[in-house]
């Protein structure tokens, strides 16, 4: 699995997550409190909460949304003076809360917004370096293996074979001789 490009604390619908931009995908787990021990608090007065404590459970997995599937990223500051991150994506997002809808929200300071923003929009057009960079590799061909000059034979060493065909009768003296003149112009 490859490493986030940007990896961003932030709230999604309330509750504390994970925001991780791949240059394929982003992805997001969220951290809460367990419904079943809220409960238990309000029914006990708070009772149990003080002698358990409030503990965070880990959401396991995460909800994903491939860049490919992003159609929008905007941002907006909100009330109190952090910043939304809005991603927009074709299709259904279906959050581990059931939610459905398009899009997916989470919230971060103004600078990781605009980092986010930038990072997001460059993936979406393929103007990432990474994405270049990959895009170059399968552009150009790999490699071949340049194939090393034949050596010509050396002409002493074709006369000695031309002379071996001309004893064995193969060559007609006449022949050996032209052949031999012929080696010997080259040179």
């Amino acid at each position: 699995m490859s490493e986030p490009l940007l990896t961003l604390q932030s709230s999604i619908e309330g509750s504390k997550a994970n925001v991780s931009i791949y240059v394929d995908r982003v992805e997001w787990t969220r951290q809460g409190f367990s419904p079943g021990k809220l409960m238990a608090g309000v029914s006990t007065g708070g009772l149990s909460l003080l002698a358990t404590g409030l503990h965070r459970k880990d959401t396991t997995g995460s909800d994903v949304i491939p860049i490919k599937a992003i159609t929008s990223v905007t941002t907006q500051r909100d009330w109190f003076g952090q910043f939304t991150v809005r991603i927009i994506a074709s299709g259904t997002v279906v959050s581990k809360s059931g939610k459905l809808g398009n899009s997916i929200e989470f919230d971060v300071s103004r600078e990781d917004a605009e980092i986010a923003k930038d990072l997001l929009t460059q993936l979406m057009l393929g103007k990432h370096p990474s994405q270049q960079a990959a895009a170059r590799a399968i552009e150009q061909p790999a490699p071949t293996a340049v194939p090393s000059p034949q050596r010509e034979p050396d002409t002493v060493e074709q006369i000695k074979k031309l002379a071996e065909l001309r004893d064995a009768g193969i060559l007609s003296d006449d022949e050996f001789q032209a052949k031999k003149a012929d080696l010997l112009g080259r040179m």
